[in-house]
């Protein structure tokens, strides 16, 4: 399928394997430009693969990741896998999607309910601004995903530095970061350095129900 642009698996529980390959194979098809793997069973080494595939595409593409990992009730080490069928998670696939937003060929991530915490979103922050030079990424949708403060602020900061994001959305993605003075001071900032956000969501975050679009906007 050669002319392929847009390839949906969510919720067909792919697997590792099968996620992996695909990946690969977007590597040989330059004309795929969509790919969905939300809802799919992939824990964190998969992800980090499937980062590290992509990380060789040189077209502009989209990814989604919605619910792909989500949970926090390991039954025991050995199990990869905790007692809801919910991939556990180490962190190696924040950083990788982080450097692949940073330094490959992604124009949008959706991570829908991906259910992070506040170290991953400090982690994903972190890997965006250390990347940040040669980032590519226009599209970033954090909703539902608890980053939290630590997340909220790191994610904040890479955009006052950001120079392709246009679109950020981080509704319900932890509630109380609105209340952090760190944080809406790195927010504060990152609104007066940043030239190219035309959309911007925080709603549904403590008592604040902001949204926000264009700079002339109120």
């Amino acid at each position: 399928l050669p002319a392929l642009t847009a390839l949906n698996l969510s919720n067909t529980g792919c697997g590792v394997e099968a996620a992996v390959a695909l990946a690969k194979a977007k590597v040989a098809r330059p004309a795929l430009r969509e790919l969905n793997l939300s809802s799919c069973k992939l824990d964190d080494p998969a992800l980090a693969k499937v980062a590290g595939a992509l990380l060789k595409v040189n077209t502009p593409f989209t990814l989604n990741l919605s619910t792909v990992y989500s949970g926090h009730f390991p039954d025991n080490d050995d199990n990869p896998f905790n007692k809801f069928g919910h991939p556990k998670r180490n962190g190696a696939a924040v950083k990788a999607l982080g450097k692949l937003a940073g330094k490959g060929s992604m124009v949008e991530l959706t991570l829908i309910g991906a259910d992070l915490d506040t170290t991953d979103g400090a982690k994903l922050g972190e890997a965006l601004l250390a990347s940040n030079e040669g980032c590519k990424l226009e599209t970033l949708d954090l909703t539902n995903t608890g980053v939290g403060i630590k997340g909220a602020t790191a994610i904040f900061e890479w955009l006052g530095a950001s120079t392709s994001l246009t679109s950020l959305t981080m509704k319900g993605a932890g509630q109380g970061f609105l209340k952090s003075a760190a944080c809406l001071a790195a927010l504060g900032k990152a609104l007066q350095s940043n030239t190219t956000l035309t959309y911007l969501e925080i709603s549904y975050n403590a008592e604040l129900d902001v949204r926000w679009e264009g700079a002339d906007a109120a």
